[in-house]
């Protein structure tokens, strides 16, 4: 079972969306992380059409400049259910098909501003 967790900083950078779909292609992962995506859930919702056919996405738009979550994953090798998501984090409980491995997943990107540092603990 392979995991990718990536802090792309700023997905709609052409050549981070070429090295992310090389990374799906070499890899193979079952789960994809993305932090820090700086695009809309429609723009992540794309990407996961167009380059990781039939993954499911799951995305947090990003807060003004900052932010932005994505989850991707393999609908054929994964029950995803109970989504949960905040401003910092999506989290999901999982089944792995066809054997008994079921747990919880949480993809979390935290705040850089001291202030902001209180909410998201909170929120954890």
């Amino acid at each position: 079972m392979k995991i990718i967790s990536w802090n792309v900083r700023d997905y709609n950078n052409k050549l981070k969306k070429r090295l992310l779909r090389r990374k799906i292609e070499m890899e193979k992962p079952i789960i994809l992380f993305l932090q820090e995506t700086k695009c809309s859930s429609e723009d992540l919702g794309n990407f996961g059409k167009r380059f990781w056919k039939g993954a499911e996405v799951m995305e947090l738009d990003m807060t003004g400049a900052t932010g932005g979550l994505g989850l991707l994953w393999s609908p054929k090798l994964l029950s995803m259910t109970n989504f949960v998501a905040s401003r910092y984090m999506l989290s999901t409980c999982f089944d792995v098909l066809g054997i008994s491995i079921r747990g919880v997943i949480t993809n979390v990107y935290g705040p850089f501003q001291l202030a902001h540092k209180p909410t998201f603990l909170e929120e954890m």
